[in-house]
């Protein structure tokens, strides 16, 4: 039975994590033990981990370097975050990046207490630039392997001395990969695309549950799903709501998520006078809204693969989203959805028409029912491994 550690950040219910859970879902467990090492063992897809896998926490010799590792943006609820997030700043300020050496990580290398082992492979899903890149290269493996769920690689500098240690580079989609190859060219040898896996049958069966939110009512229902940030784009699509809205068009546009920008787009929302646009926050079940929305939209900035397109895409639901190389390998324009610029007239022009054309959307419905997804083949990749 080989041994695999698998590194992530935390269970907080993001497209990277549902995309690790459904990975999770299509391993043998008779041919591999799995272990799961995270930064913190929290968040709401904790529970959601088949029962053969084993979580545990990095060990810090004190509790400050776990936040300093964190992704997770804590709020100032106590002075101790507040004092803990000071002394991150100074801690990056004493150790700099310097001559392409993570002086920041590797100094945090040296803070941990105990080390898990040797394993056959290593697995470092989360990406992103974060110390997981840098604990993975200096753990002891066979094989390691490294995910990259984003086009946008503006942070690949923090991590690139230790990518010579990781024996393959899975991208999420070909945009991603030929991002990471314009940077690092010399890795071009052991880059591969990984499909992020779904799983189709728990999304449709959840997708029957009921909605408990009187909130979601109207009779043309937007849906967007994603976390708030700025790469998701939101801010475009308030002002094409905006738009809409100032053209007499009847909708109500919902978001599902959570994210750092939620305050500066409810004042957004609030200053165009648009109160068609709702934040629903974060749902356990968003396939319920999706299932019941008439029109999903995604007006990404940038994105790697994402997840909630594939999910709508399921659910056979009419799809518009941002023309951007990710979102190109998952629709065709006119055929199984639609793209438009990530720009506030365009967007909401591409609405209003699918708004008042009902064969187009029809069209795209009937062209989803006849699409498949076979995930064997990407488990098979890490096999061969």
């Amino acid at each position: 039975m080989k041994k695999v550690l698998i590194l992530t950040s935390g269970f907080y219910g993001g497209g990277t994590e549902v995309a690790l859970n459904a990975l999770l879902n299509h391993l043998d467990y008779s041919k591999y033990a799995v272990d799961i090492c995270c930064i913190c063992k929290r968040g709401p897809m904790l529970e959601k981990l088949p029962k053969e896998i084993h979580v545990k926490e990095i060990d810090f010799v004190a509790p400050r370097y776990r936040l300093y590792v964190s992704g997770v943006k804590e709020k100032l609820s106590s002075p101790k975050v507040f004092f803990q997030k000071v002394g991150k700043k100074i801690f990056g300020l004493v150790h700099p990046m310097k001559n392409g050496k993570n002086r920041f990580y590797n100094t945090l290398l040296k803070k941990i207490t105990t080390q898990p082992g040797k394993y056959d492979i290593i697995l470092d899903f989360y990406g992103y630039g974060y110390f997981l890149t840098a604990y993975a290269a200096k753990l002891e493996a066979d094989k390691r392997a490294m995910w990259l769920h984003d086009e946008n690689l503006h942070w690949l500098y923090k991590v690139e001395e230790y990518l010579p240690e990781f024996d393959r580079i899975f991208c999420v989609s070909e945009a991603v990969k030929q991002e990471f190859i314009k940077r690092c060219p010399g890795l071009k040898n052991k880059t591969e695309v990984f499909y992020n896996i779904v799983d189709a049958s728990e999304i449709k069966e959840k997708a029957e549950l009921p909605i408990d939110d009187a909130r979601y009512t109207g009779s043309f229902k937007i849906l967007t799903v994603g976390r708030l940030e700025y790469q998701k784009g939101y801010d475009i699509a308030i002002q094409a709501a905006a738009i809409l809205k100032r053209q007499g068009i009847c909708f109500r546009w919902f978001v599902i998520g959570e994210g750092t920008e939620l305050g500066k787009l409810e004042k957004q929302v609030e200053r165009a006078d648009v109160k068609e646009f709702v934040f629903l926050g974060r749902k356990e079940n968003p396939y319920s809204y999706m299932m019941h929305c008439d029109l999903y939209v995604q007006p990404s900035r940038h994105e790697g693969k994402a997840l909630t397109i594939q999910e709508a895409k399921i659910l056979n639901k009419p799809i518009l989203v941002s023309d951007i190389p990710s979102n190109r390998e998952q629709v065709t324009d006119g055929v199984n959805g639609y793209l438009v610029r990530a720009e506030p007239e365009l967007l909401a022009e591409k609405i209003e028409y699918l708004i008042h054309s009902a064969d187009a959307r029809v069209r795209v419905v009937n062209n989803l029912k006849n699409e498949y997804d076979d995930f064997s083949s990407e488990v098979k990749k890490l096999e061969k491994l």
